[in-house]
């Protein structure tokens, strides 16, 4: 989100001109967390080489793009690939064939030596089935989260609101459904993503009031607060839930609100964090599609019912959206649903795509128009253009470096959902407009050094991009095989993947590896880097499950190797 200084700055803008305002005050707030909602991005590009100077940009490299419509053959079901042909112009020095062996063994390796989708499974929580059949189990991937080892028992402990959690879950979602369908259905996948799926159902049913009348579905909490429980699973690990800390007082913060819910009609009285943001909403609407070919395509009845009401849930979620004029609606402590706004009455940017409307039309046009693929399967009366980039998009990164993933992730977000929902010219277009966000990214010299994540977290953005049907040039693939490497290496050295090992100490710990770590391995007291957020480090299997994939894009990985878990490592 930005402060009212971006307020201040647009009302500058109305009364002289973009070019001549400024401001000297402040950055956006953070959550707390280190996500925060932001803003994303229009078709019409109006940056000028003024502001491009300011980022550090060569204005006299043009993005190289060769794009044309073709029609492609598709089944039902799994798309079977882009339906047009899109190319660039390389860059860089592509991979050897011995050089993406040894990204495929290293990153396998790493989710073979960790057990990695093992440890997913273990840490994450939320309802477990055994508790009592008659609440609906589901699972997330936490965070605001303590782990406490007492023997043969984890006590995660709920400390906070865990404001963005669907960011992490949605990410390690559509890894889990790309492993799930690369291995032929194998459960070490099939049972997160049944557990997700009902964790992003789970999310909307803790919002709704048993006095409700009508009942207002599909609105979406940021973190539930259920029931304390305990249960076992697989190799005698026990786990306690204690929801318990979260629920001691009510909390009004700027962002979201911890509130009772005394009538819920599925878990009895139970506590939810409210206010759904827009940081989370490109990782949710990513996961529809991946839902949807798990409801048509899944081995088991129970995964594609599980898939089938996160879709309904989900693209419930998304109309509302557009039915509320693309405001993110949430409740109050007695369930009235209502658009977040701030004491004066002025919106809150958080659940907006629309807030700055009047000043850049269409300025998020992505949130828009993939709220209107998911809610609607059509992008209404929303036209991105390329969707790369405004005026506005520079003052939201500009106010904080996290808003620059929201606008990423929104941007793929309405590639894949465009594409999905068969608006293959708009798709294509907002597609080319990736590519020039992507050599634009890659020429930028100021941010990299402001921000120690830029490169783990440009090329997270890459591999999903290329999963997306960004062609990847030789630069690009590089700069992803470095960067998942070196992460790689970096996460097998936590001592925890297995907290009920024997090896892990009685007491508090932290159950989950941290990104930053030594830039000499020698020197581990000396400068630190940052790798890779850890739930990215299952993109690797969304890209080469893909049906998206383009086939002009620079080698990067042995496909093969990772569809087969057998082979990890190998």
């Amino acid at each position: 989100m930005m402060k009212d200084w971006i307020g201040a700055f647009w009302v500058c803008v109305v009364a002289v001109s973009l070019a001549a305002c400024g401001s000297d005050s402040g950055t956006a707030e953070d959550a707390g967390t280190g996500d925060v909602a932001g803003d994303t991005h229009t078709a019409v590009d109006v940056q000028d080489e003024t502001v491009a100077a300011d980022v550090g940009l060569d204005t006299a490299v043009e993005p190289e793009v060769l794009a044309d419509i073709q029609s492609v053959e598709t089944t039902p079901g799994l798309p079977t690939g882009l339906p047009f042909d899109l190319n660039r112009t390389d860059k860089g020095e592509p991979l050897t064939a011995e050089e993406i062996t040894q990204f495929t063994k290293v990153v396998t390796g790493f989710y073979k030596n960790t057990g990695f989708f093992n440890w997913v499974w273990w840490t994450s929580h939320g309802m477990h089935p055994s508790h009592d059949p008659d609440m609906p189990d589901y699972r997330l991937y936490w965070q605001d989260t303590q782990a406490i080892k007492e023997g043969d028992t984890i006590r995660f402990v709920h400390t906070g609101g865990a404001d963005n959690l669907c960011i992490r879950t949605g990410k390690l979602t559509n890894a889990a459904v790309a492993g799930y369908f690369m291995s032929g259905g194998d459960p070490m996948f099939g049972r997160i993503v049944e557990q997700y799926a009902k964790g992003f159902v789970a999310l909307s049913k803790g919002l709704e009031w048993a006095s409700e009348e009508p009942v207002v579905k599909y609105l979406q909490a940021r973190a539930i607060f259920t029931v304390d429980h305990e249960y076992e699973m697989e190799g005698g690990r026990k786990v306690k839930v204690e929801y318990g800390p979260v629920k001691e007082q009510e909390k009004f913060d700027w962002n979201a609100h911890t509130i009772p819910n005394d009538e819920n009609p599925y878990w009895g009285p139970i506590w939810v964090r409210s206010m759904r943001s827009k940081d989370d909403v490109p990782h949710m609407y990513r996961t529809v599609p991946y839902f949807r070919w798990i409801a048509d395509h899944g081995e088991t009845e129970e995964i594609k019912e599980a898939a089938a009401l996160a879709v309904e849930y989900l693209s419930g979620f998304a109309k509302d959206i557009v039915d509320s004029g693309y405001y993110i609606r949430t409740k109050d402590k007695y369930g009235n649903a209502y658009i977040p706004k701030k004491e004066d009455g002025t919106d809150n940017d958080l659940a907006s795509f629309v807030t700055y409307e009047t000043v850049i039309p269409n300025g998020e046009c992505s949130g828009k128009i993939s709220s209107a693929y998911v809610g609607y399967g059509e992008s209404l009366d929303n036209d991105c253009g390329l969707n790369d980039h405004t005026f506005y998009e520079d003052m939201a990164t500009a106010g904080h470096y996290f808003n620059t993933a929201i606008i990423r992730y929104l941007h793929l977000a309405a590639v894949l959902t465009g594409l999905v929902a068969g608006d293959d010219e708009k798709a294509k277009q907002m597609l080319i407009g990736a590519i020039e966000r992507a050599d634009r990214l890659m020429a930028d010299t100021k941010s990299p050094p402001e921000h120690k994540e830029w490169y783990p977290d440009l090329a997270a953005w890459l591999l999903v991009g290329a999963a997306s049907g960004l062609p990847l040039t030789s630069q690009e693939a590089r700069l992803v095989m470095e960067q998942y490497m070196a992460s790689a290496a970096h996460y097998e050295g936590f001592a925890y993947w297995d907290p009920w090992d024997d090896s892990v100490p009685d007491g508090p710990f932290n159950y989950k590896p941290d990104r930053d770590g030594p830039a000499n391995p020698d020197e581990p007291d000396g400068e630190t880097i940052k790798h890779i957020r850890l739930p990215e480090m299952g993109f690797i299997l969304e890209y080469c499950f893909s049906p998206y994939k383009n086939p002009n894009g620079a080698p990067l990985l042995d496909c093969d190797i990772v569809a087969d878990p057998a082979k990890w490592g190998l």
